[in-house]
């Protein structure tokens, strides 16, 4: 891994890491390394919560925005 704090390399990150986390995107192997770091991290991050997109993509895709929304009334409740 290059250095995340060249601007350069960061964007690249960036992108590749947003497109990773979009299940219906395939890595375009043509991109340069940035890219293909943070699509494989996006993809991992992905997968982490969601799991594998070979075992099928949910219906509901979660993402930390979800699980905050399903958490926060119960959160209020217990208090």
């Amino acid at each position: 891994m290059n250095n995340i704090f060249n601007t350069v390399y960061r964007q690249d990150y960036l992108q590749g890491f947003s497109n990773g986390l979009n299940p219906y995107l395939k890595v375009d192997e043509n991109q340069n390394e940035a890219y293909l770091f943070g699509f494989n991290q996006g993809r991992l991050d992905y997968e982490r919560i969601n799991g594998k997109i070979e075992y099928g993509i949910p219906k509901l895709i979660v993402t930390n925005k979800v699980l905050e929304d399903f958490l926060w009334p119960e959160c209020l409740e217990s208090a």
